[in-house]
């Protein structure tokens, strides 16, 4: 168990919350150790024992996030991939209400993987390819696993459908940021209406 995990909870969540709050608002290259040791109430000192460094820290708040994620949509599983969610779309919709339940929960982790959506400092870079690769297996497996894909147009590519909603749930990522959590029902519905837009696009008519 590292030093950091073996603080009281209360305690670990007032660090974590510091560093999704300062990362979240200003990025990551903009945020400085002294930004989260101040919100947390600690010293920087403890912000480098705890983690190592800035980098260090990022690492293990972003690893924290895709783990909370992760673990929400592994136990809804069963439920995902089954024949009710058989529809593709449908699917993408379940699975994006999963993610923003969690994020309701706690909305700085809305912010700060919103801002790390749109980071570009080459220095944390392979943090951010690593968070996104340890996700691979799990859209795979959400994405393919039972749907129903002929249900799309013969001359659709659905790995173009998959980048498109990728773009739009960052788009409404983006518009999230910083929203109060009611708010974020009403950006969701907007969601919804593009994934609709986008079926009846690609669907065969009679699937639409």
């Amino acid at each position: 168990m590292s030093v950091f995990e073996s603080l009281p909870e209360k305690k670990r969540e007032r660090i974590v919350n510091a560093a999704l709050t300062a990362f979240g608002t200003n990025g990551y290259k903009k945020t400085s150790v002294a930004d989260v040791a101040a919100l947390a109430g600690i010293s920087k000192a403890m912000v480098f024992h705890y983690f190592g460094t800035k980098q260090g820290m990022y690492r293990y708040i972003a690893n924290l996030c895709g783990q909370m994620i992760s673990t929400a949509i592994n136990n809804a599983m069963p439920e995902i991939t089954s024949e009710r969610y058989s529809d593709f779309f449908e699917r993408m919709m379940i699975t994006s209400k999963i993610k923003l339940d969690v994020m309701k929960a706690n909305p700085a982790i809305m912010d700060f993987l919103t801002s790390m959506f749109m980071e570009r400092n080459e220095d944390i870079r392979p943090v951010i390819d690593e968070f996104f690769k340890d996700f691979e297996p799990l859209r795979r497996q959400i994405l393919h696993t039972g749907v129903h894909e002929y249900k799309f147009k013969n001359s659709a590519d659905i790995s173009r459908v998959e980048k498109m909603l990728t773009w739009m749930a960052n788009g409404c990522a983006e518009e999230w940021k910083g929203k109060p959590a009611n708010e974020l029902d009403e950006i969701m519905t907007i969601f919804e209406d593009c994934m609709n837009a986008l079926k009846n696009h690609f669907y065969k008519e009679e699937y639409r």
